[in-house]
């Protein structure tokens, strides 16, 4: 069995990804590893080679998958499947953070070549023993040859206030992120209290999925109530998730109001990669423009410019007009966020002043600064401007059907 991280170094192509591929097939079994940067021969002759090494079953686990995902071309993901179904002894278990479907990029009516051969498999994880807490705690320094810290083993757990392995290994990952090598007896009163806190974020952005897990066997109403709204906003949540959620309530609750198969909010106006970029983790300047002009379109469709070329004069705004206009609504954030990467470089100096006045306000909101510094940043708007959009959209859902002349107070309060 061979393990990669995909995520572990940037994406610079697929040759660099099958060289990493062959590097750790041939590591587990025996082979050269090629140079880094060598050429390889394709995937299914590399995998062949390295299952007549061994004689036997080789499994390769394809970790963060996420991260890649997007970035195959139809061709990349036929070689990953060529190698699997060609190869009776091999076998790709991929880690992923949510359903292949939706990460996995597609042109047109296509399907991935990847999707047939991938089956999800949700495990159900109870709580551990004291013994296996502390074991699961422990490896993080047997694995670099340290002896044991009980200290800091009773700390973590302690923190963790839960047996359950996913918390533990999210505690594990801050405490260890944090402390390093050392042990619980050198750290400072401050350092110490450092640590806790880094465990307890980490915790946090695990404990949601638990949840999660929780709510699809024992669904939520669909009436809305103040839990409601504290809920979708809940740290760690899949904010596109409940995004996509609330649109297709307010659709649903809205045709059924109305007697007509007509939707207020058009996800058929979306672009074909502006899922994957609602998803995807932002780091820089244009994932994030393009991650604006995605949500726009899903949630603002009445711009000329924000449709396709083929709507343009012919979708006209479904929403009440407050949402477009109220300073509380998160679409003119969404819209200035977008017109700021789309005209900032516009002729007119008073028409691009405008927009980037606005795109800088909205930053400032989001990540606390005017003018974005870092990948985090950019990041954290994203976040941030997700999490007002599934508050905004619980409170569509309650006022639905929707009367266009809906006064801002009586949404907005």
């Amino acid at each position: 069995m061979g393990y990669l991280d995909v995520s572990s170094r940037r994406w610079t192509g697929f040759d660099a990804l099958r060289g990493r591929i062959v590097a750790e097939l041939n590591r587990a079994t025996g082979g050269r590893v090629p140079a880094q940067g060598a050429s390889c021969q394709c995937l299914i002759d590399e995998v062949e080679a390295a299952v007549e090494r061994v004689g036997r079953p080789v499994v390769l686990v394809l970790d963060e998958f996420d991260v890649v995902a997007p970035e195959l071309r139809d061709a990349d993901q036929g070689e990953l499947r060529g190698a699997v179904v060609n190869v009776a002894q091999f076998s790709l278990i991929v880690g992923m953070a949510c359903p292949p479907v939706r990460s996995l990029e597609y042109v047109g009516d296509v399907v991935s070549d990847l999707s047939p051969i991938l089956a999800v498999a949700q495990p159900v994880l109870g709580d551990l023993g004291a013994e296996e807490a502390i074991a699961l705690v422990r490896a993080g320094r047997q694995h670099v040859g340290l002896d044991p810290d009980p200290e800091g083993e009773r700390a973590v757990i302690g923190w963790t206030g839960s047996l359950h392995p996913l918390l533990l290994h999210a505690a594990c990952f801050g405490w260890y992120a944090t402390v390093d090598r050392r042990v619980c007896g050198d750290l400072r009163s401050e350092e110490r209290a450092r640590a806790e806190e880094r465990v307890g974020e980490e915790i946090r952005s695990q404990r949601a999925y638990l949840e999660r897990a929780t709510a699809a066997t024992f669904p939520r109403s669909v009436s809305v109530t103040n839990s409601d709204v504290a809920d979708a906003a809940s740290p760690g949540a899949c904010l596109v998730d409940e995004v996509e959620e609330l649109v297709a309530k307010i659709n649903e609750r809205h045709q059924l109001s109305v007697g007509r198969p007509e939707t207020v909010i058009r996800r058929s106006c979306m672009a074909g990669n502006d899922e994957v970029f609602l998803r995807r983790t932002i780091t820089c300047r244009a994932d994030f423009a393009v991650f604006a002009g995605a949500l726009a379109r899903l949630l603002y469709d009445g711009s000329e410019a924000v449709v396709a070329q083929e709507l343009r004069g012919k979708v006209k705004p479904n929403l009440p007009k407050c949402c477009y206009k109220d300073d509380r609504s998160p679409i003119p954030r969404i819209v200035a966020f977008r017109n700021f990467h789309t005209h900032v470089q516009s002729a007119d100096p008073k028409v691009a002043a405008k927009h980037l006045a606005a795109a800088a306000g909205a930053f400032e909101r989001y990540c606390g600064s005017r003018a974005p510094m870092t990948g985090d940043d950019y990041e954290r708007t994203r976040q941030g401007l997700l999490k007002d959009c599934v508050l905004f959209l619980v409170r569509l859902l309650a006022r639905v059907p929707l009367d266009p002349e809906l006064p801002a107070d009586a949404l907005f309060v």
